[in-house]
């Protein structure tokens, strides 16, 4: 994970579980999902989101594009399968504290 790729417009954490950080390796986008409790088997995959955040009670991750919201879950494997995805008529920020 490049240093750049911790900060607020590219890390979530929301629970004490998971840890997504959206980063750009050469020209592609990829999200990497840290297990907490499997630190050292970082899931790394190629996206087109902007953004992703994990659910604290199992392995289903959103990711926000610039007019889509799906909702993917995450096997054994590490494959992303996808469960539901939803075009937004207008685009959607996310509110932030800092």
């Amino acid at each position: 994970i490049e240093s750049g790729s911790i900060s607020f417009s590219c890390l979530t954490m929301d629970s004490d579980r998971f840890i997504c950080i959206r980063e750009k390796v050469g020209e592609q986008n990829q999200v990497v999902i840290i297990d907490l409790s499997d630190p050292s088997n970082p899931i790394c995959r190629v996206i087109t989101a902007d953004s992703g955040i994990m659910n604290p009670a199992s392995k289903v991750i959103a990711l926000k594009g610039a007019d889509c919201v799906s909702l993917n879950q995450i096997n054994l494997t590490g494959f992303i399968m996808l469960l539901f995805s939803y075009m937004l008529l207008r685009n959607v920020n996310f509110r932030s504290n800092h």
